[in-house]
C-alpha cells in the first residue's frame, strides 16, 4: 500500500504541476501484473457498477455479484494475454506489515473489503482462489512471493524491462525501466493508458531522494508533528499555488495536515538535494532506530525480494 493519500496528492496536484502526458499502448509489450491491487481494482469496479448498495450490503457483501466478478476478471485477463507479449501475475506471499509503518487513517474505502484475522482489511479468500483458477485457465504465468509482492514486481520489471501495472502509489517510489502504468488510467478494451515515471512526480530527484521523502512519509520514525515543524520553514515557488489547490479540494483537517508535510518533504529535498537533506533529517531518528530506518529507505534503491 503506498504512502497515505498519495492518489490525492500525486494525480490531482503534483503530476498537473509537471505537465505529465505520457501515453502507453501495451499490446505486445511485456507486463507485471500485481495482483493484489488488481483484484481489488476489479472487485471495486464492480461494486461501483452494481449502485446504489445501502452501507450495510456494502459491508456484509451479501448481494455482491459473484458471477459478474469472475466473468470480469477473466475478460480483462484475456485481453491482457491475447494483446501483450509476454505477462506475468504476482500475488504476496505470507508477510507481517512492517512495525515501524504508520497507522492508517480511516477511510472510506474500508468499506468494501473485510476484517482478516481481526486484523486487516483484506477481500475474502474466495476472491483469490478464483482469481488463481482464471489465471490457470488462460495459461498466464504466476508467481507467489515469499513475502510482499512489490519487491518482486519491482525486480521483475527491471530484469525483463516490463511495465508494472496495478493500482498502488508504491510504484511510483521506486525508478522502473519501462514505468507504471495504473490500472485507474488503462483503459482496458483498448489497453491504453497513463504512464509515470520516478521523474513526473519526484521531479529532479534521483533515486535515493525519493527512498528517503517514502521513508520518512510511510514510516513512523519521526512524528509528523515534528517533521512538518522542521520543514515549515522550507521556501517553494508554488506555495501559493499549493495552498489555493488545498484549501479547496481537502475539508478533512488530518488527509490536508498529511498532505502538507508530504508537500515540504517533497520541496525540501528538491532544494537541497538528497545528501544534505539525508544528513540533516536523519538528526531527527533516535539514534537505535538510525540502522532500521537506513535498511528501510536501502530497500526502495536496491530492490531484494525475499529468496
Amino acid at each position: 500500500m503506498g504512502p497515505h493519500y498519495a492518489h490525492t496528492f500525486f494525480y490531482k496536484y503534483l503530476t498537473k504541476l509537471n505537465g505529465h502526458a505520457t501515453q502507453v499502448n501495451l499490446k505486445r509489450q511485456s507486463i507485471i501484473i500485481d495482483a493484489n491491487s488488481f483484484m481489488y481494482f476489479i472487485y471495486n469496479e464492480i461494486l461501483n457498477g452494481d449502485k446504489p448498495k445501502t452501507r450495510n450490503q456494502v459491508l456484509t457483501a451479501i448481494p455482491f455479484n459473484y458471477d459478474g466478478y469472475w466473468d470480469y476478471s477473466k475478460e480483462v485477463l484475456n485481453k491482457f494475454k491475447q494483446d501483450c507479449s509476454h505477462i506475468v501475475v504476482v500475488f504476496d506471499g505470507v508477510f507481517k506489515r512492517n512495525a515501524n509503518r504508520r497507522p492508517d487513517p480511516e477511510r472510506a474505502s474500508s468499506l468494501h473489503v473485510t476484517e482478516f484475522n481481526g486484523c486487516q482489511s483484506r477481500l475474502p479468500l474466495l476472491f483469490r482462489h478464483g482469481f488463481i483458477d482464471i489465471l490457470r485457465e488462460l495459461d498466464i504465468g504466476v508467481i507467489m512471493a515469499r513475502g510482499e509482492a512489490d519487491p518482486m514486481i519491482v525486480r521483475l520489471a527491471q530484469d525483463r524491462n516490463a511495465y508494472v501495472v496495478a493500482a498502488d502509489s508504491d510504484y511510483h517510489l521506486y525508478d522502473l525501466p519501462q514505468g507504471y502504468v495504473p490500472l485507474y488510467f488503462l483503459k482496458l478494451k483498448a489497453l491504453k493508458g497513463s504512464l509515470y515515471q520516478l521523474d513526473d512526480v519526484f521531479r529532479g530527484m534521483d533515486a535515493r531522494g525519493v527512498a528517503l521523502w517514502a521513508s520518512f512519509i510511510k514510516y513512523n520514525f519521526v512524528e509528523l508533528t515534528k517533521l512538518h515543524n522542521f520543514l515549515s520553514k522550507t521556501s517553494a515557488n508554488d506555495r501559493e499555488n499549493f495552498e489555493s489547490w488545498l484549501n479547496s479540494t481537502e475539508p478533512d483537517e488530518q488527509k490536508r495536515n498529511l498532505i502538507t508535510t508530504e508537500w515540504l518533504l517533497l520541496r525540501f529535498i528538491q532544494q537541497v538535494g538528497s545528501s544534505i537533506a539525508y544528513q540533516q533529517l536523519i538528526e531527527l531518528i533516535a539514534l537505535d532506530d538510525r540502522e532500521k530506518f537506513d535498511q528501510i529507505r536501502s530497500s526502495y534503491i536496491n530492490v531484494k525480494p525475499l529468496a
